[in-house]
């Protein structure tokens, strides 16, 4: 009975950690919050939509239309209005596109809501570039207009990391890519988020051109808030598993 009772605080902290990095459903997710699609996309608003279907482990938006954006979003918690440091970060590969027009895949991020009509688009294109923009929610100093150049190509996979530094209510932005052989990274320098960027939605989104459709595979999607913290959460696990070996 004594070992058992000095074996509650280790599986205490365990527990801590595991509900720690646990998911809510129904798109509203507790963070740190990774989903490798594996299995479920049910944390996303448009696991509903037919664009947005789980393909052989992937998350895959398609669409035949001209000049069609769709957008799978989820809710995270402790993120927007509270100005909480945050990376988040996909993988994804194109398979197809058509031949015409200039095609954009990449992230949302800090929407106003699940159907977000104010976020930041983080993306690559295929005229050949990365960019930070703002949408919606324009003219009132808040703007976010950051573009740099990197190559693309069907079937290659990219990630994109996007990381949000907050100074006050100023954020910085920073968007990393690679494709495993080269990579690069644009920033958008301090901006005021207190006014639209207060929103906690985050996720995925593409758009197809002015020649046709395009499909688009994600592999992977992953917020971690407050890089430092989490840092300190995993501290607590592994201290959790030392005393748990030791007893």
């Amino acid at each position: 009975m004594m070992n058992l009772r000095r074996l509650l605080p280790a599986f205490s902290i365990l527990s801590l950690c595991f509900l720690s990095a646990s998911g809510l459903q129904a798109a509203v997710v507790t963070t740190p919050y990774s989903n490798d699609f594996s299995s479920s996309v049910a944390d996303f608003t448009e696991n509903d939509d037919p664009n947005w279907s789980l393909v052989s482990g992937t998350y895959q938006y398609f669409t035949s239309l001209d000049n069609n954006a769709g957008s799978a979003m989820v809710t995270a918690t402790g993120l927007g209005a509270t100005y909480e440091d945050f990376v988040v970060s996909t993988t994804f590969e194109v398979t197809s596109k058509a031949s015409g027009g200039v095609f954009n895949w990449g992230m949302a991020l800090l929407g106003n809501d699940e159907d977000p009509g104010t976020y930041i688009l983080a993306d690559l294109s295929s005229g050949g570039g990365i960019r930070l923009i703002n949408v919606g929610g324009s003219g009132t100093g808040n703007d976010v207009n950051e573009t740099g150049s990197f190559s693309y190509a069907l079937n290659t996979s990219y990630t994109l990391t996007a990381t949000g530094t907050y100074v006050g209510s100023d954020l910085t932005l920073k968007l990393d890519i690679t494709n495993g052989v080269s990579s690069t990274s644009i920033t958008a320098a301090a901006f005021d988020a207190s006014t639209y960027y207060t929103g906690a939605a985050m996720g995925l989104r593409a758009r197809s051109g002015s020649g046709g459709g395009t499909t688009v595979q994600y592999d992977s999607f992953t917020i971690i808030p407050e890089p430092s913290t989490f840092s300190l959460m995993a501290g607590f696990c592994l201290l959790g598993y030392v005393m748990l070996r030791r007893r």
